[in-house]
């Protein structure tokens, strides 16, 4: 990058947060180095990706409930068992009380989003130190906070297109390409858990955090972009390994 150019670059990072947030859209590597150089803005940011996953979460908790009851109900019917056996079975998979469904997919969903956002941070923070670059580790928090911006949209547009059609998202992502429709089976295969995550907010959300680490490390954009993407392949290695105990429990349990 030439001098002009990162003169040029840099100032438009004085424009403010929304013209930041906005930025995040066409010009990434603005918004980013406004994200490294003003490392207070995070939480603002963070404020309404918790909103965001609240909005989705009351929206989404009476169908996503109501899909889950109808289809225990339909593997529950195929059971071979006593009929007072598979009464007492069916009691389990009625519907939720709906606010307890809301208040533990809320809470949940919080603590995950957090310990996520200081696992990547501490990850990529020292990273950058490990292969030779310069870290902040609040530098690399607001970096990880901000490129969760294609996560906050997300949640949006699904909150209202359950909201209009009234009908749950079972699959996410590219995971009805092998989704059987069997809840034990699809939470147990691990080509659904990959392909649910993947979609369009992924590939933006890792090339913010790829253009983050750049600026923050001090890194070529093809390094910052191998280190962050390694990291997710083995993150989502890592969160197989539940989805294979679980296969085996099962296999065993079925006696296949």
């Amino acid at each position: 990058m030439t001098a002009h150019h990162r003169t040029q670059e840099e100032s438009q990072t004085e424009g403010g947060f929304w013209q930041a947030l906005i930025g995040l859209v066409d010009r990434p590597s603005v918004a980013m180095r406004y994200a490294v150089e003003h490392t207070r803005t995070w939480w603002i940011l963070a404020l309404v990706i918790l909103a965001s996953l609240v909005a989705l979460t009351v929206v989404s908790a009476p169908f996503t409930a109501q899909v889950a009851a109808e289809r225990i109900e339909a593997q529950l019917s195929r059971l071979d068992v006593p009929e007072e056996q598979l009464e007492q079975m069916s009691r389990f998979a009625r519907m939720p009380d709906q606010t307890r469904l809301v208040m533990t997919g809320v809470g949940g969903g919080l603590v995950v989003l957090a310990i996520g956002w200081v696992v990547w941070a501490t990850v990529l923070h020292f990273s950058a130190l490990t292969l030779g670059g310069e870290s902040s580790f609040p530098a690399m928090f607001s970096v990880v906070v901000w490129s969760g911006f294609p996560g906050l949209l997300r949640n949006l547009m699904q909150a209202v297109y359950i909201g209009v059609t009234r009908q749950a998202i079972v699959n996410q992502g590219l995971s009805g390409l092998v989704a059987t429709g069997s809840i034990l089976t699809d939470a147990t295969n691990p080509w659904w858990g990959i392909l649910s995550s993947l979609d369009l907010c992924l590939l933006w959300q890792l090339l913010l955090a790829a253009v983050g680490f750049s600026i923050v490390a001090g890194f070529s954009r093809l390094k910052s972009t191998l280190t962050v993407v390694v990291w997710w392949v083995l993150s989502k290695g890592l969160g197989l390994i539940p989805v294979l105990v679980g296969r085996g429990l099962m296999s065993r349990f079925m006696g296949g």
